[in-house]
């Protein structure tokens, strides 16, 4: 014992069905049970966005979802990820596990909103990605990525007055110009006035 933790050794010596039923009974005593029948690991968790746990079984480190359905279920299928009902991470309860394709995990968890960048809901410079503000792009390696309308009007606002000829100070601290109204440039004084069309 180390203070109230229980040091656990395997002898890679015993069976194969011997050592595993000592590494399922140390993976059991690790968890904590709870109202929704999930395991939640009480051991090493890895930091956001992937808070797995994980355990070493064999000399090899294992996250603990994996691992608890190799013990309780049988062998992974090559190529084959391991997939949560309860889409909660640290959670290795061998009935809340089943296996998918790595799409297949990818698809479900859009569909749960379960996506990191789902629980960022602003741009860096604090614009809301609600329905209005955002513009979905493809990126080069095939995925999707999301974009401000906000900002991207703004930098090609400021582009936009680059190729002008607007010095580059004014160009990204001067606002849009509202409708009906065109902006009087007075580079030599370096003023800047806003004035009706009609005029």
């Amino acid at each position: 014992m180390k203070g109230n933790r229980k040091i656990w050794w395997i002898d890679r010596r015993l069976p194969p069905e011997q050592y595993d039923a000592i590494a399922r009974e140390h993976l059991r005593a690790r968890v904590k049970v709870l109202e929704n029948g999930c395991w939640e690991w009480q051991g090493f968790v890895h930091k956001e966005p992937n808070p797995y746990g994980e355990m070493s079984y064999r000399g090899k480190q294992w996250r603990t979802h994996r691992l608890s359905f190799h013990l309780f279920k049988g062998p992974i299928p090559a190529g084959l990820d391991i997939c949560h009902t309860c889409d909660y991470k640290r959670c290795c309860n061998p009935e809340h596990l089943f296996t998918g394709t790595h799409r297949d995990n990818m698809l479900d968890m859009r569909d749960k909103r379960k996506m990191y960048q789902d629980r960022i809901t602003e741009c860096p410079k604090g614009h809301p990605y609600d329905e209005q503000n955002t513009l979905y792009v493809r990126t080069k390696i095939g995925g999707i990525a999301r974009n401000c309308k906000t900002c991207q009007r703004a930098s090609q606002r400021i582009r936009h007055r680059l190729q002008h000829g607007w010095p580059p100070k004014l160009a990204a601290s001067l606002p849009p110009v509202p409708p009906g109204f065109k902006l009087v440039k007075v580079f030599v004084t370096g003023d800047e006035t806003v004035s009706p069309l009609s005029e």
